[in-house]
């Protein structure tokens, strides 16, 4: 859907980055979710830790960082400056 694996989703899950709603063995993404999943993928394409990206997330913790930080990494991607 995103890009991203189902194995590295479930990662992310045991992670803590983004924790979907589980029913029985399936895990059920709020667009909340995918938006926060995409955010990260959008950090770990500009070189950013996932670690990192975990802080952040502690720090901002919301849906609205999700666009905050997508919209933040679109722009500096236009401007050409690379994110490590």
């Amino acid at each position: 859907l995103i890009g991203i694996s189902e194995r590295m989703l479930q990662w992310w899950d045991e992670q803590g980055l983004v924790k979907p709603i589980r029913v029985g063995h399936n895990r059920l993404y709020t667009p909340g979710d995918v938006r926060k999943a995409k955010a990260i993928l959008n950090l770990r394409q500009h070189g950013m830790s996932l670690q990192r990206a975990r802080k952040i997330w502690r720090k901002l913790d919301g849906v609205e960082a999700a666009e905050q930080i997508t919209a933040a990494m679109d722009l500096l991607q236009r401007y050409g400056i690379k994110v490590r």
